[in-house]
């Protein structure tokens, strides 16, 4: 379980302060697909950023099983983080190195007890025949079905998705969508989504936050089709009103 509580990130100095995530506190429940959904600078990939500890919260405190993130020393980190995969709007592949190499990159990195194999994964996703291509030779969907595989290889009990189909047309978004809902199935893991595509947002996710100017709004229940608050700032109708078609 994920449980993020009164979570502030400051930017700038006294001055001129900017606080792109404000007071945020939720809590993510396991083997959940949870969007974080919200215009563009509402906050939504600097609050992923610091489940993974990319990013330090400014106030508050963020925790993984018990486990405060922001409290470990590097080696902790690291060991913790081997349990966390995270796939990026751009992909993050290495373009000297063949689809296959790509995806057996963490495995290099550190050793893990019960690993995937690569064939095994590039089979899930539906790319076992690109094993030995590079990256340029990859439509941008089969780019992130690579990025996937990689995180997949781990067995990771928690997925970070910062955007991962904003660089995609609609029927790429589709087949990303299918694999990571397959994901979730398979492996048994907590799937914590970014994104300002709603559609995304309503075949995947069981629940939602929306965030506005860094603050916390609501959480939808996305499965069962309704919000809990009468709340009308514009974004958040807009989500509503998707959400609940």
């Amino acid at each position: 379980m994920i449980t993020i509580k009164n979570v502030v990130k400051k930017f700038g100095d006294n001055t001129e302060e900017l606080r792109a995530v404000n007071d945020v506190s939720l809590t993510i429940k396991d083997r959940e697909v949870f969007g974080i959904i919200g215009e563009s600078g509402a906050g939504k990939s600097t609050l992923l950023r610091m489940i993974n500890a990319l990013e330090s919260p400014s106030e508050g405190t963020i925790f993984i099983d018990d486990v405060d993130m922001h409290q470990l020393s590097e080696r902790e980190l690291r060991m913790q983080r081997k349990d966390i995969a995270m796939i990026f709007q751009d992909y993050n592949l290495l373009m000297n190195k063949t689809v296959g190499e790509n995806v057996a990159l963490p495995l290099t990195l550190h050793s893990y007890e019960e690993p995937l194999e690569v064939n095994q994964v590039l089979e899930f996703v539906g790319l076992l025949d690109k094993k030995n291509q590079y990256p340029r030779q990859l439509s941008g969907g089969q780019k992130q079905r690579v990025a996937i595989a990689r995180a997949l290889i781990t067995r990771p009990r928690v997925m970070l998705c910062d955007e991962p189909t904003s660089a995609l047309d609609a029927s790429t978004t589709q087949e990303v969508v299918n694999v990571l809902k397959k994901a979730n199935q398979a492996f048994d893991m907590t799937m914590v989504i970014v994104t300002h595509e709603l559609s995304v947002v309503k075949q995947i996710c069981d629940r939602a936050a929306v965030l506005e100017q860094g603050k916390l709004i609501d959480v939808l229940n996305v499965k069962q089709g309704h919000v809990g608050l009468d709340n009308e700032q514009s974004y958040y109708v807009q989500v509503k009103e998707v959400l609940e078609a």
